[in-house]
């Protein structure tokens, strides 16, 4: 039988329709990639998704879970910095975010630092050691709620609010936020508080050393300077610097 040429035509195109249907359903689906990178100094977890992102915060029976930043937010859904949110549509490229639960539920791991597509994490890791055991490491976090202020460090976990031990990693956080930590005090002489020289957005662990010549406990001042959009100054708290807390004696053997 001689096919004539529309209908050989229209076999050519139900053949292509149907084997691109068949190639479409055996193409398997695109798998998701969840980032989380292990922060210096603290070995915490962080979650570090892209910009456009939608994270959902819920508790194990899926209710949903608020959170409030102590940083800026990195969130479209955050307006101001009283507001609290179970959703966050990522809408930075980088940076370094501190956020508590505003609920009964409790957060461990609390971070989220952002990742463009075509770069690492924009706060470059200041490899600073692992605190020693016992030491642990505090969160400091840095935020303007009020432009027309100063700004305000956050500690967690509260207690111990602004008091560190000895051989402890501070691990300073600003979320967008461009920030330096310098001009350590005491008693208005110049004296050393972290191993390492310089505390910024991209260098933010401080590892607590002992000053040359003081003995714990003994109360330090410095300076926090915020620069770049939304900053809002400089601001010179305190902290309180303890002695290392014991480390605890091994189980006997046996």
């Amino acid at each position: 039988m001689t096919l004539k040429p529309w209908t050989l035509a229209a076999i050519c195109i139900c053949a292509l329709l149907v084997g691109g249907f068949v190639a479409c359903r055996s193409t398997p689906n695109a798998q998701n990639t969840i980032t989380v990178d292990v922060e210096d100094g603290s070995s915490k977890i962080n979650l570090a998704p892209k910009k456009g992102d939608v994270i959902k915060w819920v508790d194990q029976a899926n209710h949903p879970v608020t959170v409030k930043f102590l940083t800026d937010s990195p969130c479209q859904e955050i307006k101001r910095p009283s507001d609290t949110t179970d959703t966050c549509t990522v809408a930075v490229e980088g940076g370094n975010f501190q956020y508590a639960c505003a609920g009964s539920t409790t957060c461990v791991d609390p971070g989220v630092d952002p990742r463009s597509s075509s770069s690492g994490l924009l706060a470059r890791s200041s490899g600073a050691p692992a605190p020693p055991a016992g030491a642990g490491s505090v969160t400091a976090a840095i935020s303007c709620p009020d432009p027309a202020g100063a700004p305000v460090v956050t500690w967690s976990p509260d207690p111990p609010g602004s008091s560190v031990t000895l051989g402890q990693n501070i691990i300073w956080k600003a979320g967008s936020l461009n920030f330096t930590v310098t001009g350590f005090n005491y008693q208005n002489n110049p004296i050393q508080l972290c191993s390492q020289p310089t505390i910024d957005q991209n260098y933010h662990t401080c590892t607590v050393v002992q000053a040359s010549g003081q003995t714990p406990p003994y109360m330090v001042s410095y300076t926090v300077t915020t620069s770049g959009q939304g900053s809002c100054g400089s601001a010179s708290p305190t902290l309180t610097v303890n002695p290392a807390s014991p480390t605890p004696a091994a189980a006997p053997k046996g």
